[in-house]
Formats: C-alpha cells, structure tokens, sequence
C-alpha cells in the first residue's frame, strides 16, 4: 500500500531529502545526517515518516532542519547536545517535533531550553543545571519567519521577500513548494519560464502574471544559489 495519497490528505507537506536540502540552503549530505545519520554520526531529528522504504521529507522535518541550522551558525551548539535536547523534551514532556513548535526552544549560557507549553517557563534540557527554570531566553531568529497554526505548530514559512513579494511555503498548498505568495505560482515554474522564454516581461506574459512575480522567484533560485556556494 503506497503511503503518498494519505500524506497528501493530511497536508504533511513532501520532499525528497534533496529538494529539502535545496530549499534549506543546506548540502544534501548535511540534511540526511541530521535525519537519518551516516558513518560521520547518529541522526539528530526524528523523522515524521518512518518504514515507507523511502527517504521522504515532511514539512515539519523541513522546519526542524531550519531550526538545527540555526543554532549552529548563529550559536556553534554541538550537534549531541541538539540530539539530546530534543530526545529529552519528547521523552519527558511528551514534545514531539519541539523545534517545530512556536516558543518552544531557547539557548542560554550555549545550553538548550525548551518550554514544555505555550505561556510556561523555559527548563533547561541539556548541561549540568539541567530541570531547572530560566527567567532569560533568547529566542532563535528563523522563528520570525515561520506561521503557526492553533496548537503552535509550524504550519508556513516565509523562505524569501523582495519589494511587496514573498515566497512561502506552505504544506497546505501545492504540498509545500515554495509558492510565489501574489501569484500563487509555483516558485519554480516562474524562474524555469523566465530562462526558457530567455526575460523575464516574456516569462510573466506567458504565465499571466506580473513580472515582479517572475522577478522574486529568480531572485529567490539566485539566493539559494549562492548560499550553498558560499
């Protein structure tokens, strides 16, 4: 029985590691240690699909990687001490995903902190102080850029803005490609049409669209571009 049509109904949100990996401006090896570990170390993120036979990469699992990135760069946090964070808010307050979660994760002092609901208090989950409470997180900065829903989950992502344009991606639609928001065209579709009609005023014609349209979606491609050049 194949497990795509009921991921779809349940806007999960689907990609390969790759496409993921492209998305989150990370190298694929980097993306599929962190999921699935390889011979340079253990998995840091659990995966929401799990037993398919098939590396497949959800939205939340997208977000969690965004999270993991994060806190390297901004913060050089190990990766054993972001495992054992997040093995202990699922184990011990029952957190699955917890850096998908609005408000949830915290640095502090170079440990991890989580807060186990929204509107508690941070409790640290790693270093030597570990279970007690934190009156001073500092929240990551990719949070600004998520959408939440209800249960503080995320549920949109803002990946790239330009003038009065965003992309989003959101699992809800086009299952989680990122979409050109004015348009609600595909991303992709704009920046491959833009090199096939050889401009981008013949590209947004030909899609009906503003050139603006066409123009964030090659800047956006540029952007992801570079950063995994640099």
């Amino acid at each position: 029985m194949s497990v795509l049509p009921p991921l779809f109904t349940q806007r999960t949100g689907l990609y390969t590691p790759r496409e993921a990996a492209f998305y989150a401006r990370l190298h694929p090896s980097v993306l599929n240690r962190w999921l699935y570990g390889n011979k340079s170390g253990s998995r840091v993120l659990h995966p929401q699909l799990t037993g398919t036979g098939e590396k497949v990469v959800t939205f939340l699992d997208f977000v969690q990687a965004l999270a993991v990135r994060a806190i390297r760069q901004q913060h050089r946090i190990a990766l054993d001490k972001i495992r054992q964070a997040i093995e202990r808010a699922e184990a011990e307050f029952g957190l699955n995903y917890p850096l998908a979660r609005l408000h949830t994760t915290y640095l502090l002092d170079r440990d991890i902190q989580i807060v186990p609901q929204i509107g508690g208090h941070p409790v640290q989950v790693t270093g030597l102080a570990r279970g007690q409470m934190s009156l001073r997180p500092i929240v990551e900065v990719h949070l600004r850029d998520l959408g939440w829903n209800a249960e503080g989950m995320a549920a949109s992502y803002r990946a790239f803005a330009w003038s009065d344009r965003e992309i989003r991606m959101d699992p809800a639609r086009h299952f989680g490609e990122p979409v050109v928001a004015n348009c609600d065209y595909g991303a992709r579709a704009l920046w491959e049409a833009a090199e096939t009609e050889g401009s981008i005023e013949a590209a947004a014609e030909a899609y009906g669209v503003q050139p603006a349209d066409v123009e964030i979606a090659c800047r956006y491609y540029d952007h992801l571009g570079l950063a995994l050049a640099a």
